[in-house]
C-alpha cells in the first residue's frame, strides 16, 4: 500500500476510533468500520462520527452477512457495509 501513497493507521478500539476521527477528520478519506470491536462496537461508533460531523468515506465490515446487521450498520451511517 506505501508504494502506491496510502497509509494506514488502526486504532485498538471503537472509542478510540472515534476520537482519533473527530480530532483529525480531514488526515483521513476512507475508513473501514468493523462492527466487533472492543468498548464501542462500530455500528455505535459510526453513529457517533456521523453525530460529530464526520462526513467522509466509512465502509462497515463485519462477518454477519444477515440483513438485519447490513441494515444496522447502513442506518448508522454507512455508506457501504462488506461481508468478510
Amino acid at each position: 500500500l506505501k508504494r502506491n501513497g496510502v497509509y494506514a493507521d488502526v486504532a485498538e478500539n471503537g472509542q478510540a476510533a472515534v476520537d482519533i476521527l473527530l480530532q483529525q477528520k480531514a488526515k483521513y478519506q476512507i475508513i473501514f468500520m468493523d462492527n466487533q470491536m472492543p468498548v464501542l462496537s462500530g455500528v455505535e461508533a459510526v453513529r457517533q462520527l456521523r453525530a460529530g460531523g464526520f462526513n467522509n468515506l466509512l465502509i462497515g465490515v463485519t462477518g454477519n452477512v444477515m440483513q438485519d446487521d447490513v441494515q444496522e450498520f447502513l442506518s448508522a451511517g454507512c455508506d457501504l457495509v462488506l461481508s468478510k
